[in-house]
């Protein structure tokens, strides 16, 4: 079965095709071409004439039909393809689908208008309510007008918080993808598909200077120590003009604690230096010669992941700016022995910039802060019995403590789980690279557990004023962008079949795969490949789905089918890919002004499938004004315009003429890089007549021939 026309009622697209625009049917290379016509209420369907060069499973057995739709930019291209999308997705239509049976004449009516069909020939057919297929809308780009596609494979469907996020979902899809035994189906039907077999993983080199940007940008981690004392007493001030009974709510004790307090804010060291005091440390000192100044040297994983994360907590830190909290002395880190001891001291230091009091009470009561005590600690936080303090609501400062405790809490786990990945069997440390293999099943398994715990450890990290990042992946081969491109498609079709191949009510008989510029950014060999790529190796991805439906007669699932069927609509605008299609698989879309249009099959391109390349350039479709790029025409028709002003000039000077000769150097030049052999000795021809010699032409033939010779001994 094939979706062979769609009827597209008037004034669907009034932003598109212009206000009040009339009907129009796609026919998509069926075996018939059908044309519908509303008339009142009710909708004809004319078999205007048979496809002659219509090829029965032409694409294989399991693709019914692959359609594409050309056109320049901002013609609709995204627009008729999300108007074919699931009908939840906001720019799904109410269209008429047209679906030929594969081995018979009979054919399907899919009507989502409020019209009657009917059809105007002899023909078995069936209406049914709903669509008989499942779209699945594609688009590589992260198009934030896309974000309402609801489309399961759609990239920035993937795309929830954060880049990170979206680039270790993009890499764990990668991975699960080519850990399935499918990928050696696919490499044997296809041999230049885009794979890797290792994954490796380093901890990221941060600089020094992008740790300490944020805080000396906005002259906060580095502050005159004055103008926080200053500040600090402000706040004071105003606290105390709200009390009216000032000396019956403060004691001695209290004055001389505020007192103390301004003293350590002159005290304190400022961020930037804290930053130095932790660099500094025996287990993190790194000598960086490249002049990159990094935090660490990229060859002790486990080191380089301790200092990364311990810079990013001290990143979070603020100053106090509840007028609870109180400065620690950062001198201490240097009596640490070790990671564990630094996440407690740093747990206390966020705890002393929100709450003093109560992290002396905790520290006195549990004889220090320790993470092992996550739970104790978060029990006397709760119990803290003041609810407001000194003007302040005590209850978000309480929360961010808790909320302190267990990120540092997840941090501790994260690490530990981290160091017993590294002590496995089935993963191999390098130079500070851990390396996976995808292939290998318990391998695969402790990736995936990295990437879990990695994703939850981003979620709970405390704020910090940059996005976090702690590791590198790599794949053991240099991928380019449009295997990349191809790989990301593939994975994310493989993620939406895999999760959904248990789900009897899913396995779907008929697919319809939406691709919206699928080769985008490709290079030229991949346009090439790509036609050829996805009819070989789709129904192989497709192949893990058993279509099921449920039959009312025996009230269970019954198989429809061994695999599913796939169609294909997608969109381009470059002439590569368009070479693999045939020509009556296409319809184009042009503009006329601000309103788009179908463009007749008498006026639109009759060459397509098996075409060269320069016929699909030169047709005035794809590049008007020529073959060559703007500005190299720009270049030639100004030497062009200045040849043709010396020549009037020297037809009416005569005798008295002289040539610039700086001018006639510099054209010259322009006409030697030319690289289209008979213009290039047609300008050069032209100006040689100023002067009246042969030698620019006889030097271009002379490396003309030496090149034609050259080519002739390497054949």
């Amino acid at each position: 079965m094939r979706i062979a026309a769609i009827y597209i009622p008037e004034n669907t697209f009034p932003h598109l095709f212009g206000e009040n625009h009339t009907e129009f049917t796609l026919n998509l290379g069926g075996k018939f071409n059908y044309l519908f016509k509303s008339k009142n209420s009710k909708i004809e369907v004319n078999k205007v004439t048979e496809n002659e060069n219509f090829i029965n499973e032409f694409w294989g057995n399991d693709i019914s039909l692959v359609s594409c739709i050309v056109g320049k930019n901002a013609v609709g291209k995204t627009t008729i393809l999300r108007s074919l999308n699931n009908s939840i997705d906001s720019s799904s239509k109410k269209l008429i689908y047209l679906i030929e049976k594969s081995n018979s004449d009979s054919f399907d009516i899919i009507n989502e208008t409020e019209k009657t069909v009917i059809i105007n020939f002899v023909a078995s057919f069936n209406e049914i309510k709903h669509k008989s297929f499942e779209p699945l809308y594609y688009s590589p780009t992260l198009d934030y007008d896309l974000v309402d596609t609801f489309s399961p494979i759609s990239l920035i469907n993937y795309f929830d918080n954060n880049l990170e996020d979206y680039y270790l979902d993009s890499v764990n899809r990668n991975v699960n993808f080519l850990n399935d035994s499918i990928i050696k189906k696919i490499k044997d039907a296809y041999y230049d598909f885009p794979s890797y077999d290792y994954i490796k993983i380093n901890v990221k080199k941060l600089r020094k200077s992008r740790i300490r940007a944020p805080y000396l940008e906005s002259n906060f981690g580095n502050p005159h120590r004055g103008d926080a004392l200053k500040n600090e007493l402000k706040g004071e001030i105003s606290r105390l003009k709200d009390k009216q009974n000032f000396y019956s709510e403060f004691s001695i004790e209290d004055m001389i604690k505020s007192h103390e307090k301004s003293i350590s804010l002159l005290e304190s060291e400022s961020f930037t230096e804290q930053f130095d005091k932790l660099w500094n440390l025996k287990d993190y000192k790194y000598s960086d010669n490249t002049g990159y100044d990094y935090i660490h040297n990229s060859f002790d994983f486990i080191k380089n992941l301790e200092v990364n994360i311990l810079s990013y907590l001290l990143l979070g830190a603020t100053f106090p700016q509840t007028g609870l909290g109180g400065g620690i002395d950062f001198s201490r880190i240097n009596e640490t022995n070790n990671f564990y001891d630094r996440l407690n001291f740093f747990l206390e230091m966020y705890f002393v910039n929100e709450y003093k009091s109560l992290t002396e009470k905790i520290k006195t009561d549990l004889k220090g802060i320790k993470i092992e005590d996550s739970q104790k600690i978060i029990a006397h936080i709760e119990k803290d019995s003041f609810s407001k303090l000194s003007g302040v609501d005590m209850n978000p400062i309480k929360e961010r403590m808790i909320s302190y405790t267990e990120s540092f809490e997840a941090i501790l786990t994260f690490y530990q789980k981290i160091t017993k990945i590294i002590d496995s069997d089935f993963v191999k440390l390098i130079d500070g690279d851990l390396i996976f293999s995808i292939q290998d099943y318990q391998s695969k398994l402790l990736f995936d557990e990295l990437i879990y715990n990695y994703k939850y450890i981003l979620k709970i990290f405390p704020k910090s004023p940059i996005y976090i990042s702690l590791f590198d992946f790599s794949p053991n081969k240099k991928l380019s962008t449009g295997e990349k491109a191809l790989l990301d498609f593939y994975s994310s079709l493989y993620n939406y079949i895999d999760t959904n191949k248990e789900s009897k009510h899913l396995n779907n008989e008929y697919y319809l795969l939406l691709l919206d510029e699928p080769d985008l950014g490709f290079h030229p060999l991949w346009k090439k490949k790509f036609i050829n790529a996805i009819s070989k190796t789709l129904p192989l991805i497709f192949s893990k789905i058993n279509p099921q439906k449920y039959d009312e007669e025996k009230k269970k699932y019954i198989y429809t089918r061994e695999n599913p069927v796939i169609q294909i609509i997608f969109s381009t605008h470059d002439p590569l890919t368009l070479s693999d299609i045939p020509n009556q698989c296409i319809f184009y879309l042009d503009k006329n002004g601000n309103s788009s249009f179908i463009v007749d099959s008498k006026r639109r391109s009759q060459k397509s499938f098996g075409a060269n390349i320069t016929d699909l350039l030169a047709d005035s479709f794809f590049v008007n004004d020529g073959l060559i790029g703007d500005f190299a025409k720009e270049k030639i028709n100004a030497t062009i315009e200045w040849i043709n002003k010396q020549r009037i000039l020297k037809e009416n000077l005569k005798t008295k003429y002289i040539v610039d000769n700086g001018q006639y150097e510099f054209h010259k030049k322009i006409i030697s890089i030319i690289d289209e052999h008979v213009l290039k000795l047609k300008l050069a021809e032209m100006l040689e007549e100023l002067k009246g010699d042969k030698n620019i032409q006889e030097e271009l033939i002379d490396k003309e021939i030496e090149y034609l010779q050259n080519k002739k001994r390497m054949l």
